[in-house]
């Protein structure tokens, strides 16, 4: 949205506000991110924009943004009334403060712990964003480029000019090094580069004292060097990982035989934080940052968020005279082999152990993705069908035993207890000794418990009533509790038996949940999934419309039986307009893949609506009302067996229990 006028004018104050901070924004100044203790000028003040930038971290700020960090105001809104308080007129009157917040210790957001907002990127940050993207002409690339590109043939043009310049040779840096990272030099700018992604690279200038030494690319979030080292690092029992500030001092460590990566800045601990915790297992992780206040303040925050997550680490120091591992690569390549070896040779046995163990898990999830994994579910699979009963005498029958490899689609207008039958059904055939796999996308863990001990109480507990006794808001003597304990100690006896997954919420995640227990279990599983309209596409499968998505569901679901030759039983809901019919494949026609993707297709109604039965008006209320209600579970479609059968139920829903009529 543009600005309007008041907005606009009061945007275009940001120099004099600036001024008035006591910074110069001719030339580059401090960088104002609180989270950025930056010691080299490294913010510029772009005056046609209107917005300040930080090459080093790569914050952007508005005048909006700055006064949001200075007076610690978290909206918009709040911003702008400020803006027009310090600037009355829209050109003079700045009533502000004089000196900057973070260089005075005064009351700025730097010193004010105000949470309410990122300070790299701040309220008003979208508004400069897109003044970035929409400036055409003029500016270097790394001032126009916002959008992550693949940037590999730069690269390589960058690398082929690499003899341009004896930058790396003057860093100690050798030729296998220079092209194992694929090492550059831009002559236009007089910078080498330093690939770190195919869309992010860092660049240094060869000559220093003209601006700053390092500059991360605009727009785009700063990356780590050669993240791969923790994956490469793995494949060797308890390797370590150095962890360094600067990529020339990873690439220091690596040329001497090292495995090394780099946060870029003493201040991206965050980053680095943040790609330790999507890793699955670390090897042991050694901690050098140089030895000046920026990197003490960085080593101390790390030790401590590495202590909190239980990640294997030692804190070590380049050993004096020298600053960094490049300065003592290029002194003395041999001493810094040196150095290695004596570290990581005394590297604590509990710390290898730590990492030893995260390695052996690892490998273990990776075994489970194996061919010879599958090969041997596939070949417990072909020694017989899989049959898992229902547990319901009648119902079984009709299906040749129990429920069968397949998608089954139970379908039932809302609370007529579809989920409550297929959580029965669950129950009576975990306590028959299968494996059953219950994803619950609505109802939470301890409502599905809740639900089983009154279903197993005897038609004696109430949801209700169970609900009380766990927070023992009953008597003592309340003869409730015995009956209570009893059908929880029946739940304990085949628990194991039944897993509830709440977490995964996509087919994909599903399927993983399913081979991951199916692996570990040997045991060919039940899957409930309540319900199929609330599953999550996966990433990537964003449909236009509702019923395009239930359809893919359907067929990834369908898929999911056949791959692992199991039983899948899912819970659709159903058209409103089939409420008060004979339940029919019309009744699914929100999605077409329902009825042709299905093996086995059940409708769970109100026996009143059966046409042998229905001899009067339907009385939608009164059969809500009924206790217990009189159901009928329909199959409408069977792939290997016989449509049309009617099975009675009588439902009472108090108690949480369907029972076969007649039986």
């Amino acid at each position: 949205m543009a600005d309007d006028r008041d907005t606009s004018t009061l945007r275009g104050q940001l120099r004099a506000y600036l001024v008035n901070k006591g910074i110069d924004p001719d030339k580059p100044f401090l960088c104002l991110n609180p989270q950025h203790d930056d010691t080299t000028p490294s913010m510029t003040f772009y005056d046609r924009k209107n917005f300040v930038k930080c090459w080093s971290c790569g914050a952007v700020y508005s005048i909006f943004d700055l006064i949001g960090l200075d007076y610690s105001l978290a909206t918009f809104q709040e911003q702008k009334a400020k803006a027009a308080d310090l600037f009355p007129t829209g050109l003079q009157g700045y009533s502000g403060p004089a000196t900057r917040p973070r260089d005075t210790g005064g009351g700025g957001f730097r010193n004010g712990k105000n949470n309410s907002q990122n300070p790299m990127f701040a309220i008003d940050t979208l508004q400069t964003m897109k003044a970035m993207n929409q400036e055409k002409k003029g500016g270097s690339e790394m001032e126009t480029k916002t959008q992550p590109q693949d940037l590999r043939d730069k690269y390589a043009l960058w690398h082929s000019w690499v003899t341009q310049t004896s930058y790396w040779n003057e860093r100690g840096i050798n030729q296998e090094t220079i092209d194992r990272f694929q090492l550059g030099y831009d002559p236009g700018r007089d910078v080498v580069t330093i690939p770190c992604t195919s869309a992010y690279y860092v660049a240094r200038a060869v000559q220093d004292g003209h601006g700053p030494k390092y500059v991360n690319m605009a727009g785009v979030p700063v990356q780590l060097f050669n993240e791969i080292a923790l994956e490469a690092a793995l494949n060797e029992p308890a390797k370590p990982v150095w962890i360094v500030e600067g990529a020339i001092d990873a690439l220091s460590l690596c040329q001497v035989g090292a495995e090394a990566m780099a946060m870029n800045s003493s201040s991206m601990t965050g980053i680095l934080l943040s790609a330790l915790d999507k890793k699955h297992a670390l090897p042991p992780l050694i901690l050098c940052m140089d030895p000046d206040a920026a990197g003490e303040k960085a080593a101390g925050k790390l030790t401590a968020e590495f202590e909190a997550r239980n990640i294997a680490f030692m804190k070590v120091s380049v050993p004096e005279p020298y600053l960094d591992t490049n300065e003592l690569l290029k002194r003395d390549s041999d001493a810094l082999k040196a150095f290695i070896c004596e570290i990581e040779g005394t590297v604590p046995a509990h710390i290898q152990a730590k990492a030893e163990k995260a390695r052996e898990k690892e490998l273990s999830e990776l075994a489970a993705t194996s061919f010879s994994s599958h090969l041997e579910i596939f070949y417990s699979h072909q020694a017989s069908n899989v049959v898992i009963p229902t547990g319901f005498t009648k119902l079984d029958k009709y299906l040749g035993g129990g429920l069968q490899e397949g998608l089954i689609i139970l379908g039932a207008q809302s609370s007529l207890g579809k989920t409550t039958l297929a959580l029965q059904i669950a129950n009576q055939a975990a306590k028959a000794g299968e494996l059953v796999i219950f994803f619950s996308l609505e109802q939470s863990v301890n409502e599905l418990i809740q639900k089983s001990v009154s279903m197993g109480s005897g038609k004696l507990l109430t949801q209700w009533d169970v609900k009380q006794i766990a927070a023992d808001q009953v008597d003592a003597g309340d003869s409730r509790i015995m009956v209570y304990n009893q059908a929880v100690d029946q739940l304990f006896t085949y628990g194991d038996n039944l897993h509830v997954i709440r977490e995964a919420r996509t087919i994909s995640a599903m399927a993983a949940e399913v081979f991951r227990i199916t692996a570990l279990t040997g045991r060919a599983p039940l899957v409930i999934v309540d319900y199929l309209q609330v599953i999550l596409p996966d990433q990537g499968d964003q449909l236009n419309e509702k019923r395009h998505n239930v359809d893919f569901n359907v067929s990834e679901l369908k898929r999911l039986s056949a791959d692992r030759h199991i039983p899948v039983l899912v819970i659709s809901s159903l058209n409103r307009g089939n409420y008060e019919t004979d339940i029919s494949q019309a009744a699914f026609k929100e999605s077409g893949g329902i009825e042709y993707s299905s093996d086995l297709l059940l409708g769970l109604q109100f026996q009143a609506l059966d046409p042998a039965i229905k001899k009067q008006a339907f009385d939608h209320d009164a059969e809500m009302a009924a206790n217990p209600r009189e159901v009928q579970l329909k199959i409408i479609k069977q792939r290997d067996g016989i449509a049309g059968a009617r099975i009675n139920f009588k439902y009472h829903a108090a108690y949480n229990v369907f029972e076969e009529a007649g039986f």
